[in-house]
């Protein structure tokens, strides 16, 4: 089953962390070293950019698990070097022909 009451983020050490948002309670032990600079949720998925764009990560966690469970690992080009600002936003989704996909935004700022 999965837990919707999740607060994931992401600080000035880059580290990913999960707490349970009504009781404040650290669920996994922090991912320490993972240069994450944006993530988002959709569902029980995470994905997190790491490495200043070069490897986008995505995870899953479902209630009591005690890590995140690598899904997925996207080897990415950094690319433009003058990229100020990466985000994304979950939450979303879209229909196309009658059926509903979840989905994540992705934005860059080249300013």
């Amino acid at each position: 089953m999965f837990k919707t009451n999740l607060f994931v983020c992401s600080g000035a050490d880059e580290s990913i962390k999960v707490f349970d948002a009504d009781t404040g309670m650290q669920l996994i032990e922090p991912m320490e070293d993972m240069e994450c600079d944006s993530l988002a949720v959709q569902g029980y998925f995470l994905v997190a950019r790491c490495g200043g764009g070069a490897a986008t990560f995505v995870f899953k966690y479902m209630d009591g698990d005690e890590d995140l469970v690598e899904e997925d690992f996207i080897e990415c080009d950094p690319g433009d070097e003058d990229v100020k600002k990466s985000l994304m936003k979950g939450g979303l989704s879209v229909t196309l022909n009658d059926v509903e996909y979840n989905m994540i935004l992705t934005a860059t700022q080249t300013e």
